[in-house]
């Protein structure tokens, strides 16, 4: 039923829960068999594959394209650290290929071929489903199957057969040991012939579930309650949805920018980080071998790959290898096997860089913070590094929080200085439209933007000549808030 248009993944279990409703009611212990096919896409014969699509109708050119699609696949190996010559295979789908889904349908195909086939021939007996009592023997999504058997030994002795006949054609090799077979309408000693009980999962649903219990419903309330907690984690403020319950004007932009915003700012952060921290060697039981790094950020596991291929400790510290001769390490790098003669020159540039390593028993491993003369790492030096680094003007914001104005004010000036009051032009930005002009509302002149709104509306100015005069400065005309905080 996959890939038909009009019908929807969720028509093959209801169909399937409907039969089994059924049963239930008649009580005559019906068998359910649920199919897992071992390694699917892996083991598909491409011979059969072919066969498939010319019994289906499909010419020899159309065939020829599908066969350049799949067939011209190459490999190679590495034997002994070189490249062996290229084949090619006969069996098997590429996970990822857009194409195989539907050539799998195909193959799957011939499975529900003789399933229906078998049933005419009264091999083994299906349901009649419906009003029109249709006959029903089995369902098919994709790789996932399920096969209805009447209870006697004759039918599944013969559903067997076919299943193993498909095998040897196709090559899809049925996984019992993952399958399911399920009894229905009848108590038995399920554990004692290896049946199994309801409810089993069949297309990420529970079937053969009730679905006015408790249980049927616990998954969906988990993954449900989950994701919120993610999506509060991700979006919220403080405990407060941000902008849905005030103004319920808010877009997926306005997430998207945040979101955005807050990885950049990290990737910044993280960038700073990883160039002031660095490692001073000690005694070698804290520093790994291969994370130390040689020039420009790069470790010595991407300076010599091949070296570490051969190593056989990937993840061990300095003092792992080697052994302590008085006050010095005597290195010893244990390999998988004996360097090559193409491998040589890697080999001596690394044995060169490790005899510069300095190990020193007296002081264990520490980390240093570059950007600051005593190594330890204190928040004005990152914000220096910071300022230095990104052009971010943070000392422009500095007097903010000089303690001599109530929190709140402090806070305030601090977010017109950072652009971050809401006003229409940011509420904007965010995605969020108050009204169609978004002017200043006192004044109508202009629109409403930060540096209008505190400097330059003829209202707000009659109040910014008076807070100026109270600190003796002349009132003059600013451009922005950066130029009125340097005055």
């Amino acid at each position: 039923m996959a890939f038909v248009n009009g019908r929807q993944i969720t028509n093959s279990f209801v169909i399937t829960e409907e039969i089994i409703s059924k049963w239930k009611s008649e009580k005559e212990g019906d068998i359910v068999i649920k199919l897992d096919f071992e390694k699917a896409y892996d083991n598909v014969d491409l011979g059969f594959l072919d066969d498939a699509l010319t019994c289906i109708g499909f010419g020899a050119k159309w065939r020829g394209w599908i066969r350049e699609c799949v067939y011209t696949t190459l490999m190679s190996v590495l034997v002994n650290g070189s490249p062996t010559a290229q084949f090619g295979f006969n069996r098997g789908l590429r996970q990822g290929d857009p194409l195989s889904p539907f050539l799998f349908n195909i193959v799957v195909e011939g499975l529900g071929y003789i399933l229906q086939k078998t049933t005419y021939m009264d091999l083994f007996l299906g349901e009649n489903f419906g009003g029109n009592r249709i006959l029903v023997s089995h369902l098919q999504f994709m790789d996932d199957t399920i096969i209805f058997v009447k209870p006697n030994v004759e039918s599944i002795h013969n559903v067997k057969q076919i299943l193993r006949c498909f095998e040897l054609v196709s090559g899809l090799k049925v996984n019992f040991g993952k399958s399911y077979v399920v009894q229905v309408g009848k108590k038995v000693d399920q554990e004692t012939i290896g049946l199994r009980f309801f409810p089993i999962n069949y297309l990420g649903f529970p079937l053969g579930a009730r679905p006015n219990s408790k249980a049927f419903w616990s998954p969906v309330v988990e993954r449900i309650l989950h994701r919120l907690t993610h999506w509060k984690r991700k979006y919220g403020l403080d405990g407060r949805d941000l902008l849905w319950k005030g103004s319920g004007l808010a877009s997926a932009s306005f997430f998207a920018k945040v979101v955005a915003s807050l990885f950049k700012q990290g990737s910044r952060s993280e960038t700073i980080l990883k160039e002031g921290m660095s490692a001073v060697v000690g005694d070698g039981f804290k520093i790994r071998l291969w994370e130390v790094t040689c020039s420009d950020s790069i470790t010595l596991r991407e300076s010599f790959p091949r070296i570490f291929a051969l190593s056989k400790v990937k993840d061990g510290v300095l003092s792992d290898f080697g052994d302590w001769v008085g006050s010095s390490l005597s290195w010893n790098i244990p390999l998988q096997r004996y360097v090559f003669g193409w491998e040589h020159q890697q080999w001596c540039c690394f044995c060169s860089f490790i005899q510069n390593i300095k190990v020193c028993p007296n002081f264990m491993d520490v980390l240093a913070w570059s950007f600051n003369p005593n190594g330890s790492f204190t928040v004005e030096s990152f914000r220096k590094a910071w300022e230095e680094r990104i052009g971010a003007n943070l000392g422009l914001v500095s007097f903010c929080w000089q303690g001599i104005s109530p929190p709140k004010l402090e806070i305030f000036v601090w977010q017109l200085l950072k652009g971050r009051v809401m006003v229409s032009q940011v509420l904007h930005w965010f995605g969020v439209t108050i009204n169609s002009n978004s002017m200043c509302l006192p004044c109508n002149d202009d629109k409403e933007s930060i540096n209008h709104l505190f400097l330059h509306c003829r209202w707000v100015s009659v109040l910014s000549r008076t807070g100026m005069g109270w600190w003796g400065v002349q009132a003059c005309a600013f451009k922005s808030m950066e130029e009125w905080a340097e005055v």
